[in-house]
């Protein structure tokens, strides 16, 4: 029982604090408006349906079986994530250089879900 309430804590941890997609999609909709907000929670919506169907076709036994593919999906989240912070912090920092406000620039609706698209499709957690 102390296993599985152990199990149950760590889960719902999981499951509520917020994630990459989360953080995308707040930085979309703080950047780009309501609009690319919604767009990358579209984004990261389609990755979730497709990764699901991914995984009901069996792809997800395949991936386990496989660990070089896993670590391969693993490490191009990693590498994401990564760009995604340095590209944050360089807009951040231009625009304390130049004095520009950072929700004065929108972002493409393209953009923006495919940003939500790849945080999410390459998150090993999902």
């Amino acid at each position: 029982m102390g296993s599985y309430l152990s199990f149950i804590a760590f889960a719902l941890v999981i499951v509520l604090a917020p994630g990459p997609d989360t953080l995308l999609t707040l930085r979309s909709s703080i950047a780009g408006g309501r609009a690319a907000g919604l767009t990358a929670a579209l984004g990261v919506s389609v990755a979730g349906a497709v990764q699901g169907v991914l995984a009901a076709l069996g792809l997800g036994a395949l991936i386990i079986k496989a660990e070089p593919v896993f670590q391969t999906i693993k490490w191009a989240g990693v590498a994401y994530l990564v760009y995604l912070g340095v590209t944050a912090l360089r807009a951040a920092w231009r625009a304390k250089d130049e004095g520009i406000d950072l929700n004065g620039k929108k972002r493409r609706p393209w953009m923006a879900f495919q940003s939500g698209f790849i945080c999410n499709i390459t998150n090993p957690k999902v």
